[in-house]
C-alpha cells in the first residue's frame, strides 16, 4: 500500500468525514492518566480504557472492549481495542462485529507514519516546498511514462514503523473481508500522541499526528462521539446489507448440499463449495438492483450468503468476491459477485454491457445468464463510491499519489456455471474456446466493446458445457481515444506478448484473440 495513503489531514479536517451531533459539545475525555515510553504497551491498556468509559463519550449503544489477548478464530488477528455493539460480550466480540479497532504502541518511535507537521501545526513553508517538488516530479514522470512513487514521504521507514503499518494494514483488510463495508474507521496511539484513519477500497486517508494526552484538544473524544452518533452508513456500513438469521443460512446450506448431489464434482471440489456455508463465517442478506436491462422498473432482488469461495484480501483493489448465494424469491442457487470497478472514461461496468450486448440475440448463448447487475447504492440513491482519491484535490497538506483513482462498487448475480477445467475432452474444449472468439469478433464489430481479461477463470462453461464468456468488469470501448492507464488490467499469465512488453500499449481485439489462445494452451 505503499502509495495509497494519503495525508497528513488536519484533524479538523479529518472529522468532517463524520457530522456534528446537533451542535451538542462531546464530552472532555480526560487521557492524562496514560503512561508513555513504557517497553510493554499493556500498562497503557487500563488506564486508556477508563478514560474512555469514565468520560461517557460512547453513548449506550457502544461500547470499548480489550481484544488485545483474543486472536479472532476467522481472521486470526487481535487489535488491541475495538468498538462494537452494546450488546456484544467479550466473549462474542469477533472481527466480523468490530466497528472501529484501536492499535496502540507506547513510543513515538513507532509512528507508522512519518509526522510533516509540527504536533497539529503545519509547517506551511516546508509543505509548501514538498507540494512544488513533488508537482515537478509527477510532471516529469508522467512525460517519461513512469508510474509515480508519491506517497512514499508519509511513510515511516524504521523497521518499528514498517511493522506497525503493516499490522494495520492487516487488520483493515481482514475486517473489511469480513464485513460489507463502504470505509471503516480506525485509531492509531503512539505514546501520548494518536492519528485518525479512514480506510476504502481506494486506500487510507491518515489525520496528522496530535497530543491527546496534555489536554490542549479534545480531538480524540469528539471523533469517538461523532462516530458512536452517526448513522450506520455514515460509519462505514452498506445498507443493503443486513444480517442473515440462522434460518436463511440453514436454507442455504441445504441449496449447496442439494446442488452437489446432482454433479459429479471431484472430492475436492465438493470440499470447497460446502466451505461457502461455513457457520463460522457471518451469514448476511443482501439487495440488489437490476440495471442490466433496459427496463424502467428495476427490480430488487435479495441473496443470502455466507463464506466467499473466492476472495481478493488486498485492500486497495477491486477487491473482488465470489459466493455460492440463494436467491430469497425462488429458493435457487446462484453466482453472486461483489466487486470494486474502476470509474474510468471508457471504461463500462457490467450492467452496462451486458445490457448493450443482449441487443445481439447471437450472443446471448454465449454469456452468462445474468439475474441482477448494477452499482451498489446508498440510502440517498447515490452510488457507493470511494472518498480517499478526493482528498488530494485542492490541498497544501496532502502527500499524494498517481495510483488514486474512483472505485465504484457493483454487484452481479448469475445462474452457476462450470469451470474452464471441467471439460470432458478435447472436442468439447475447442467448441467452448471456438465461442469465446465469436463473442470477442462480435462484442467488437457489432458494439465496439473490447473484454481485455480473458484468462482460463473467465472462460466457463454453462450447463449444456458449452462455452461462455464471463466477468467484463475490465471491458471498455474500443473507439474512445485514450492512452495507456497507469495501471494494467487483466491476468498476466494470459496476457498478450505485446502488453507485457509495453505497460502503455492500447488494448486492441488481436490482444484479447491472443489471450483466448493461451487459455487454450493452457487447459490443452
Amino acid at each position: 500500500m505503499v502509495g495509497y495513503f494519503v495525508g497528513e489531514i488536519p484533524v479538523k479536517k479529518f472529522l468532517e468525514f463524520l457530522p456534528r451531533v446537533n451542535d451538542i459539545q462531546a464530552p472532555i475525555v480526560d487521557f492524562g492518566g496514560v503512561p508513555e515510553e513504557k517497553e510493554n504497551e499493556n500498562s497503557m491498556y487500563n488506564p486508556f480504557e477508563n478514560a474512555v468509559d469514565k468520560s461517557g463519550v460512547l453513548p449506550s449503544e457502544f461500547k470499548l472492549l480489550n481484544t488485545s489477548s483474543k486472536k479472532d478464530h476467522v481472521a486470526g488477528i487481535k487489535p488491541d481495542f475495538g468498538i462494537f455493539p452494546k450488546a456484544v460480550n467479550d466473549k462474542s466480540a469477533t472481527m466480523s462485529k468490530m466497528e472501529v479497532f484501536i492499535e496502540i504502541k507506547p513510543r513515538r518511535q513507532e509512528d507508522a507514519f512519518r509526522s510533516t507537521m509540527n504536533d497539529g501545526v503545519a509547517v506551511q513553508q516546508e509543505a509548501k516546498e514538498a507540494r512544488e517538488a513533488r508537482e515537478a516530479k509527477d510532471a516529469k514522470e508522467a512525460k517519461e511514462g513512469k508510474e509515480g512513487k508519491e506517497g512514499q514521504s508519509l511513510l515511516g521507514m524504521s523497521n518499528l514503523s514498517i511493522e506497525h503499518r503493516e499490522q494495520q494494514i492487516e487488520y483493515a483488510s481482514q475486517i473489511m473481508a469480513l464485513q460489507h463495508r463502504i470505509h471503516l474507521f480506525s485509531i492509531s496511539i503512539i505514546g501520548h500522541y494518536a492519528r485518525l484513519i479512514r480506510w476504502d477500497r481506494a486506500g487510507a486517508c491518515v489525520s496528522e499526528r496530535f497530543n491527546y494526552h496534555d489536554g490542549s484538544n479534545n480531538w480524540l473524544g469528539e471523533f469517538l462521539f461523532r462516530y458512536a452518533n452517526a448513522t450506520p452508513e455514515q460509519r462505514g456500513f452498506d445498507p443493503n446489507v443486513r444480517k442473515a438469521t440462522a434460518r436463511e443460512l440453514t436454507a442455504l446450506s441445504e441449496a449447496v448440499d442439494a446442488h452437489l448431489s446432482k454433479f459429479n464434482y471431484s472430492l475436492h471440489q465438493q470440499a470447497e463449495l460446502k466451505k461457502t456455508v461455513d457457520p463460522s463465517y457471518p451469514a448476511y442478506k443482501i439487495c440488489v438492483k437490476d440495471q442490466s436491462s433496459n427496463l424502467e422498473s428495476k427490480k430488487v432482488t435479495q441473496y443470502i450468503i455466507c463464506r466467499p469461495f473466492f476472495d481478493i484480501f488486498s485492500l486497495c483493489s477491486q477487491s473482488t468476491r465470489g459466493y455460492l448465494a440463494l436467491s430469497v424469491s425462488d429458493k435457487t442457487l446462484v453466482f453472486f459477485k461483489d466487486t470494486w470497478r474502476a470509474d474510468v472514461e471508457g471504461m463500462l461496468s457490467e450492467a452496462e454491457v451486458y445490457a448493450i450486448l443482449r441487443q445481439n440475440k447471437e450472443l446471448l448463448p454465449l454469456l452468462p445468464v445474468v439475474l441482477a447487475c448494477g452499482d451498489a447504492l446508498l440510502s440517498d440513491g447515490q452510488v457507493q463510491c470511494t472518498k480517499t482519491q478526493d482528498c488530494v484535490e485542492g490541498t497544501q497538506w496532502a502527500h499524494h499519489t498517481a495510483w488514486l483513482r474512483r472505485l465504484i462498487r457493483h454487484r452481479v448475480v448469475q445462474k452457476l456455471a462450470f469451470p474452464l477445467h471441467t471439460v470432458q475432452n478435447s472436442k468439447q474444449l475447442l467448441e467452448a474456446i471456438c465461442n469465446i472468439l465469436k463473442v470477442i469478433k462480435l462484442a467488437y464489430h457489432e458494439f465496439g466493446i473490447l473484454h481485455r481479461d480473458i484468462s482460463v477463470g473467465n472462460v466457463m462453461l454453462n450447463m449444456d458445457f458449452a462455452g461462455i464468456l464471463n466477468d467484463w468488469d475490465h471491458a471498455i470501448r474500443a473507439n474512445v481515444a485514450r492512452q495507456g492507464h497507469p495501471y494494467r488490467t487483466g491476468t498476466w499469465q494470459f496476457m498478450s506478448i505485446g502488453i507485457l512488453r509495453n505497460a502503455t500499449k492500447p488494448h486492441t481485439i488481436h490482444d484479447d484473440i491472443e489471450s483466448a489462445f493461451w487459455v487454450f494452451y493452457y487447459i490443452a
